[in-house]
């Protein structure tokens, strides 16, 4: 097999459709810099072989990242919520008038 023939290219909707999420999501994350691609014709491609290098390293830093919060934090939670008790309500009525 040449190197030609190991050339595939990905549609955003079939990375988008790997990833589980919507085209329009990808297209930011690739605007962003945050997914390799480029342009052909005005339409953009993900080489498959780049595309699961970076999935690999989303999935190898999302697993050491959950560990050290777990190693380090308990659960990793960290967000902390009032209780409703001490949730003021917002009368909306005069800040529409």
């Amino acid at each position: 097999m040449t190197a030609f023939q190991e050339l595939r290219l990905l549609t955003l909707s079939e990375a988008a459709s790997v990833l589980q999420i919507s085209k329009r999501t990808l297209l930011r994350m690739i605007q962003q810099g945050e997914v390799p691609a480029f342009k052909v014709g005005g339409q953009w491609r993900i080489r498959e072989s780049q595309f699961k290098k970076w999935v690999e390293q989303k999935e190898n830093s999302v697993s050491s990242l959950e560990r050290d919060q777990n190693g380090k934090r308990g659960n990793g939670i960290n967000k902390v919520v009032p209780p409703k008790s001490q949730i003021e309500p917002t009368d909306l009525s005069e800040e529409s008038r």
